[in-house]
């Protein structure tokens, strides 16, 4: 490894919560700058209990945001670190969940107090309080957003949803609508000649497919005006 990687790799590793048995122990360095806005991803790692869902409480002041933590791929191998350091080598169950930061989250500089809370139906519970500090930043003026980060997050994977769904309506709409303005004309040739079928739109976009038709051996010539029909459209 470049010593370009292994500081990339020690930066990424200082702003990573490790979770160990509900306790969460601080990172050692930065975990963002004032402003800053999907250019950092914040991480939990540890042996995260199965069926929990997961939230990071972040609080400054009287000002508290909730943010969702989903799972996150190990691309930087942190995962594999923290696994070996908590478990002196044995294999052990060991998790990262994060979510990307945005401005909103730090929108002020000085110290922040974080905790992590898991629910699970009806249960829940939080691990300590974490104090980090958030260095000041020359620029920006966003405020704390009025609603948790969590519902946003919902809000846009839900719209995300809804446009996907709205897109494929609208196909199937405009696969109806070629239906109902399809209309056909048979035309009977001499036999020497081969099935085709010619596709005409008028300008009302009504469809029109003017079949010709050897006469002779109906199914063959009907097999042969099905693959030129798939092919119109």
């Amino acid at each position: 490894m470049s010593k370009l990687e292994k500081s990339k790799t020690e930066e990424v590793y200082s702003s990573v919560f490790v979770f160990d048995d509900w306790y969460l122990y601080k990172p050692i360095g930065t975990i963002a700058q004032q402003y800053d806005h999907l250019s950092r991803t914040l991480l939990v790692v540890g042996d995260l209990p199965e069926g929990y869902i997961w939230h990071i409480l972040i609080q400054k002041g009287e000002n508290l945001n909730i943010v969702l933590m989903e799972p996150v791929e190990d691309e930087s191998g942190i995962a594999l670190a923290v696994s070996e350091e908590l478990s002196n080598g044995e294999p052990s169950n060991v998790k990262m969940i994060g979510a990307i930061i945005e401005r909103g989250y730090v929108h002020e500089a000085g110290k922040y107090s974080i905790q992590l809370r898991g629910t699970k139906d009806d249960e829940v519970r939080h691990t300590n309080l974490v104090s980090v500090r958030i260095p000041r930043s020359l620029s920006g003026d966003e405020q704390w957003p009025e609603v948790p980060s969590e519902f946003t997050q919902i809000e846009d994977r839900i719209n995300g949803i809804y446009k996907d769904v709205q897109k494929v309506s609208e196909e199937a709409v405009n696969a109806k609508n070629a239906i109902e303005n399809l209309s056909a004309t048979v035309t009977m040739v001499s036999s020497d000649k081969q099935a085709s079928v010619e596709k005409n739109i008028d300008e009302n976009g009504n469809i029109l497919l003017d079949f010709s038709l050897p006469s002779g051996d109906s199914s063959t010539s009907t097999d042969i005006i099905l693959k030129n029909l798939v092919g119109t459209f």
